[in-house]
């Protein structure tokens, strides 16, 4: 095998490796993307996902965990009441990562005592 098909190979084997990553659940990784998914509408990163990535650190702790609970706020983004009955609600980090999205459309960064 040339050096040239040996390359090829390793890359093709560790794309495949890292899309496996990508959507593996219950990973900061996948929540990450999710995030991304929601405000930047692909998985790469963009300045708005960036910005969001930072308030759910900040809203739910270090591994964005979506079933974080502080009280009445819930999620990534700590939703109370008012924004899940507005936007929606779900445990699934893609589902919060979308309401997020849909309550900054109206709201900007001003809900989040993070932004």
């Amino acid at each position: 095998m040339t050096r040239i098909a040996l390359g090829i190979a390793l890359g093709l084997l560790i794309a495949a490796f890292q899309a496996k990553a990508h959507f593996k659940p219950n990973t900061v990784h996948n929540r990450i993307h999710a995030i991304n998914y929601a405000f930047c509408h692909n998985l790469s990163p963009c300045a708005l996902g960036a910005k969001a990535i930072d308030v759910a650190y900040c809203e739910s702790g270090p591994n964005l965990w979506p079933y974080a609970r502080n009280g009445q706020y819930l999620g990534m983004f700590q939703f109370g009441g008012y924004a899940r009955s507005a936007f929606g609600f779900s445990w699934s980090p893609w589902e919060q990562s979308r309401a997020a999205y849909r309550y900054w459309r109206v709201s900007g960064w001003a809900p989040w005592q993070c932004a």
